[in-house]
């Protein structure tokens, strides 16, 4: 991930904010020989979980624009000046593109995409997208998913937005409840810009959520603000 941000085409001010969750490991010392600029480092002590990662990084952001991505992943060189730049001049909340899913060096959505071309959403249409959600437990691309999108800081601050800590699983779920139900548009790529990579002798952040135990009442959690986002 490193390498792949060193080589971003994006010309405009920029901050890269790489959140070490408790790693015990050698992670910090491969950070700081890498001379990223724009790289602030920041570290929770012990192993908190993606909710309180995200929610460190946010505090310290100072861009206009967030866009989440996880450590694994990887974006395509023009990834930040199209989104931006399409952002910028139509005044959308959210905008965001496709994405790859790699795994053994297979791209899983080859010609597969979540609309038929580029495509703009209004209020209402936010609205059906998470009401497809709601219905079809298998809807999992599109509006809903968390990273791979410019969102306006200012919608996350004016409404005071945060990932909730309780929960590793489904928290950037309930993070986008929660955030979508303030968005007033969005905007669609149609082009698969963003590489979630899949490798199978790795824990995934659901599978790592699910061991330390999810109790019945974060179900209602989520329930809850799935609610309150209608």
């Amino acid at each position: 991930t490193l390498e792949n941000l060193k080589e971003l085409e994006f010309k405009n001010q920029f901050e890269i904010i790489l959140i070490d969750d408790g790693s015990t490991d050698q992670t910090l010392e491969i950070i700081n020989n890498f001379k990223l600029d724009r790289l602030t480092v920041l570290k929770l002590q012990s192993n908190c979980g993606p909710s309180a990662a995200r929610n460190l990084g946010l505090k310290h952001a100072r861009g206009e624009y967030i866009y989440f991505m996880d450590a694994d992943d990887s974006i395509e060189n023009n990834t930040l000046s199209l989104l931006f730049n399409e952002s910028v001049s139509k005044k959308f909340d959210i905008i965001f593109s496709d994405k790859k899913r790699i795994e053994k060096n297979i791209n899983q959505r080859e010609n597969n995409f979540a609309f038929k071309e580029n495509k703009s959403f209004n209020k209402d249409q936010i609205k059906n997208e998470m009401l497809d959600r709601l219905k079809n437990p298998l809807y999992l691309t599109g509006l809903m998913d968390l990273t791979g999108r410019l969102i306006k800081k200012s919608i996350i601050f004016d409404n005071k937005i945060k990932f909730r800590e309780e929960l590793r699983y489904m928290e950037d779920e309930t993070f986008m409840w929660d955030l979508l139900s303030h968005v007033k548009n969005a905007f669609y790529v149609r082009n698969q810009l963003y590489t979630y990579n899949i490798n199978p002798n790795m824990n995934t952040g659901l599978s790592e959520g699910l061991l330390r135990g999810f109790p019945l009442k974060n179900f209602l959690t989520i329930k809850n603000q799935i609610k309150i986002s209608f």
